[in-house]
């Protein structure tokens, strides 16, 4: 349709500026985020899959999860799987982006900034989900997200 074809000329611009712009793409994090997440919870799956890879690139690129967990926090409780796989696995982006040698500093940083608070929040969300996708991907997250930060997570 019309609209589908926009939101990927859209998702288009978006896939190509924010790789670019790296952490400079933070101002415009609420202006973009909370469009792509809505295109996450629509049953259009060229849309989804789209606003998915969109999503991805922009944490796998921007490494900005104090901006970008909030959005998927809230995200990882809404009523539609979907949405709520994409949110997981953005957060699951987010982390192996974080590093397994993150410095001491960075981690006191990221934890001055809810960084692991969001994180957690998502994974126990995540860990008991009714989709088997969301329960999957909460999995691999709780892998990454102990391989990060090992101190956070009880033996």
């Amino acid at each position: 349709s019309e609209r589908t074809r926009i939101s990927g000329t859209a998702a288009d611009l978006l896939n190509s500026v924010a790789p670019r712009l790296a952490d400079r793409f933070d101002p415009l994090i609420p202006v973009f985020l909370p469009a792509l997440l809505q295109l996450c919870a629509r049953t259009n799956k060229v849309a989804l899959k789209r606003a998915q890879k969109t999503l991805l690139l922009i944490c796998a690129y921007c490494r900005l999860p104090s901006s970008l967990l909030p959005f998927f926090r809230e995200a990882a409780k809404d009523k539609v799987p979907s949405l709520r796989a994409v949110a997981v696995e953005c957060t699951l982006a987010l982390v192996n982006g974080m590093g397994v040698n993150g410095s001491e500093k960075d981690q006191e940083r990221l934890g001055r900034r809810g960084v692991p608070d969001a994180v957690e929040a998502i994974l126990r969300s995540g860990a008991t989900d009714a989709s088997v996708e969301v329960r999957s991907l909460s999995k691999k997250l709780f892998g990454a997200y102990m391989a990060s930060m090992p101190e956070r997570v009880e033996a």
